[in-house]
């Protein structure tokens, strides 16, 4: 008595991994899109993108997906770019001891 249900099994698996795929491509090529309107939207504000051009960090984010996104975010937009201060982050506190009366 031979049901079938490994061939619809393996069908269904195939069928979820074009779909995998496919979404996978799409993902990847927006964050590609959005990472090349973003550097070239830079460069003609006149900020200097880190390492290499738009397309170049369009087509590495077109290969690496969401980590080269995230790796193009931490460089041009986090607190680690160097010169860059944290939102809301004013000058630096003063610490040591002071003579005198506290002050207001």
């Amino acid at each position: 008595m031979n049901i079938g249900l490994p061939g619809q099994f393996a069908s269904l698996i195939a069928v979820f991994w074009v779909f995998f795929i496919g979404l996978t491509i799409l993902i990847h090529v927006l964050f590609a899109l959005a990472v090349w309107q973003d550097g070239t939207g830079q460069v003609q504000r006149g900020s200097r993108l880190i390492f290499v051009g738009p397309a170049i960090w369009a087509l590495a984010t077109l290969l690496g997906g969401v980590f080269v996104a995230v790796a193009y975010w931490l460089v041009h937009y986090s607190t680690l770019r160097a010169g860059r201060l944290a939102i809301g982050a004013g000058p630096e506190p003063e610490v040591g001891i002071k003579e005198g009366p506290p002050g207001p």
